[in-house]
């Protein structure tokens, strides 16, 4: 049966920062999440907290769960440093998800987010028609397809690969967030050595970093070496109260210079 372009039906995966950019960009084909799926086919890329479709993709595969030394060997299919490794083996995010086709579109389109939508999105029809339509695949949203399949041309040029950006997990228990400290034991690496300082005043780092906290203040500070800890605890403080930190909750830092990092709440899974 021949359906036309509004008849057809799209899921969208939402995906955070910054993985969705490493999949759009063509270098991370490998989408980790803690459980299989049975969807297969093209599927919109959904930039987390955007309200847009940023791409589309096809979903080719689920593969069975990664142990530490096959997320080892696989980095350049899901992009995961190797100081993150203990962290996402920590969260079970070790189901790769086999995504091919990667189309970034050149306007995203936006849509409607459904209450309580975490993973998939069931996008409307209108939303489908429009995607198509930007793609060039058809002027008229009357137009027929293939069921399901030709939204996006396999021509379309997709965007070289940006380089990964340097981030590590951390996952926050009650004594952290009761004394304002992000533990950095496996997250130096993303520090200048020189901004690495003793356990007092008097023996702090000749360097510092520049700390964003989103939500909350920018700071400047260096790290607490016996402590393993941010010296300035009072951005981690307030990034806490605005952020509603709560146990359990997982903190990404990432590295966007060499002395810049920025710190965000991480609320789901990758």
């Amino acid at each position: 049966m021949v359906q036309t372009v509004r008849d057809i039906p799209m899921k969208g995966l939402v995906i955070r920062e910054p993985w969705i950019d490493l999949i759009l960009s063509g270098s991370k084909t490998w989408e980790m999440r803690s459980k299989p799926t049975l969807v297969r086919g093209q599927i919109a890329l959904i930039r987390k907290g955007s309200g847009m479709v940023c791409g589309v993709a096809e979903l080719v595969a689920c593969h069975s769960a990664l142990d530490r030394d096959g997320l080892t060997a696989t980095g350049d299919r899901h992009g995961i440093g190797a100081n993150q490794i203990a962290d996402v083996l920590a969260a079970g995010w070790v189901v790769p998800w086999e995504l091919a086709q990667v189309r970034r579109l050149p306007k995203p389109v936006p849509y409607r987010h459904p209450s309580g939508a975490v993973t998939w999105v069931n996008l409307p029809p209108e939303v489908t028609a429009l995607i198509a339509q930007q793609s060039g695949e058809t002027s008229n949203p009357e137009d027929t397809v293939e069921p399901a399949r030709k939204l996006i041309p396999a021509a379309a040029p997709v965007s070289p690969p940006a380089p990964p950006v340097d981030s590590h997990i951390v996952h926050l228990t009650k004594g952290a967030i009761d004394n304002g400290y992000i533990r950095l034991t496996n997250a130096l690496g993303l520090f200048p050595n020189d901004a690495i300082g003793g356990s007092n005043t008097a023996t702090m780092a000749k360097g510092t970093v520049t700390v964003a906290f989103d939500p909350g203040p920018t700071v400047t500070t260096d790290v607490d070496g016996s402590k393993m800890i941010l010296r300035d605890r009072g951005g981690t403080r307030a990034f806490f109260t605005s952020a509603g930190a709560m146990p359990g909750d997982q903190v990404l830092l990432e590295r966007m210079a060499p002395r810049q990092i920025r710190i965000r709440m991480l609320k789901d899974s990758l």
